[in-house]
């Protein structure tokens, strides 16, 4: 090859012609890219370019990141969530579904257009193309860990926020180094969690259209199904849940919760005809 001293700034002198120019896609459709491929490495560009244009050039990737979560809290108001990198594969990053399902309805207008469809299924796992339900989020998967956060329609038209993570935490840790690519349990676990995703989805949105004018109040909350638990503990997993669904951009009424299969339940309540768990602060 041809070794090339360091490249410098200079001074056009003018009347110079250009040789290349390379222009990169629009913001919103690197965006909408990443979000669908689930590309790591396109997100953590957008994330230390958003914050050079912001703050200038970061020193690292965690500053970089920090920036990000200051403007999280401050913007979408994210003030639980903290991050050490703009994926989220960082082990220290921390994010509650509160703060997601927040995030999700103060930036609607910019998010919703570019998350990718979500097929519902029947009980034999077969895509429902007439499912009443429209479902645009983005997922999230490693082993043993599951989330969905976006947006499901209802038939009448009413658009719910939702932030749902998942993960046996337990069993995760106990991976070995050799099984991280294809651990026993983690296929059929993942199937489980997506069920329950589906499930807590259908009755957030059944609870909604049963309300009459709206009384299903317009603040967030987590719901624990014990039906769907109870499925779950006995296939043989335990299934750590924090759901989090919101309606408007009231204030949430509860605390975030990790609820797992045998927690201890703070109220039960019956809303709109159906028997729920709610768990609250």
């Amino acid at each position: 090859g041809v070794s090339l001293p360091q490249p410098q700034k200079g001074v056009a002198r003018g009347g110079e012609r250009v040789l290349l120019r390379q222009q990169s896609a629009e913001l919103r459709s690197i965006c909408q890219d990443f979000l669908k491929y689930s590309n790591n490495m396109m997100t953590e560009m957008v994330g230390l370019a958003a914050t050079a244009a912001r703050s200038g050039r970061p020193t690292s990737l965690k500053a970089s990141a920090g920036e990000m979560s200051r403007w999280a809290g401050a913007t979408l108001g994210m003030g639980g969530s903290r991050f050490v990198d703009h994926s989220g594969l960082g082990e220290d990053s921390r994010a509650t579904a509160e703060d997601m399902a927040k995030a999700l309805v103060a930036a609607r207008s910019e998010i919703a257009p570019i998350l990718k469809p979500i097929a519902l299924r029947d009980a034999k796992g077969r895509v429902k193309k007439d499912h009443p339900i429209d479902v645009h989020a983005k997922t999230g998967t490693l082993n043993f860990v599951s989330a969905l956060a976006g947006y499901a329609k209802g038939a009448d038209g009413t658009v719910m926020t939702f932030a749902i993570f998942a993960a046996d935490t337990d069993r995760r840790a106990r991976i070995k180094r050799s099984e991280r690519e294809s651990p026993q349990g983690a296929r059929s676990w993942n199937k489980r969690a997506k069920g329950l995703q589906q499930d807590l989805i259908e009755r957030w949105v059944r609870s909604t259209r049963a309300s009459s004018g709206g009384s299903v109040a317009d603040h967030n909350f987590h719901i624990f199904e014990p039906d769907i638990a109870r499925h779950v503990e006995e296939d043989g997993g335990v299934l750590w849940v924090k759901a989090h669904a919101a309606r408007g951009s009231g204030a949430a009424k509860a605390g975030d919760i990790v609820c797992p299969v045998n927690c201890e339940i703070a109220a039960v309540k019956d809303r709109v005809g159906h028997r729920c768990v709610i768990v609250e602060a």
